[in-house]
């Protein structure tokens, strides 16, 4: 199960040009910039597709189009997008970070483990970088989407990982008041 990006041509959302998407079973996970939003998939009586959103609000979702261009329709509204799988786009629209809302990191294409630069148990910060993977003879830092605990760590050093293999994990340290 793997990520595509949609970059959206003459919209934005939360004044971010591209979205990734990830489907995983009954669930689409939407990444704008540094957040996640997961939507629960429906099957409408009359079979079109329908999305509850996180305030359990049920919205139909209509697409349109031949890939590369499509055409997403939100009661209503209607975003243009085009599908750009190319590897920059997918990092330049994360920031640099590979790694999903919920803390998990993972890497978008097959690599090798170059570097583990926080350790389980280690705190990081925001944006620190916690494993270098070297993927089409390019090394990518992958990062830690919010400031917490480094747990789980899956991989060594010279490990060759595939895509959407999960690397290691965040836990979200909640900051005292």
């Amino acid at each position: 199960m793997s990520e595509r990006i949609y970059v959206m041509e003459g919209a934005s959302l939360e004044g971010e040009d591209a979205v990734g998407v990830r489907i995983d079973g009954d669930w689409t996970h939407v990444r704008i910039g540094d957040r996640t939003h997961s939507f629960e998939r429906l099957v409408l009586q009359d079979g079109g597709n329908a999305l509850r959103l996180e305030d359990g609000k049920i919205v139909r979702v209509d697409c349109s189009g031949d890939f590369p261009n499509v055409r997403v329709s939100v009661d209503g509204s209607h975003l243009d997008l085009r599908v750009r799988p190319e590897r920059d786009t997918w990092l330049k629209s994360s920031g640099g970070r590979l790694a999903g809302g919920d803390g998990t990191l993972f890497v978008s294409m097959p690599g090798r483990v170059v570097k583990i630069l926080a350790r389980d148990g280690d705190s990081v910060e925001a944006g620190a970088g916690v494993l270098i993977v070297e993927a089409m003879k390019m090394e990518n830092e992958v990062k830690a989407p919010f400031a917490g605990i480094v747990r789980d760590v899956r991989v060594a050093e010279g490990d060759s990982v595939e895509a959407e293999q999960l690397l290691a994990r965040v836990e979200a340290v909640e900051e005292a008041a």
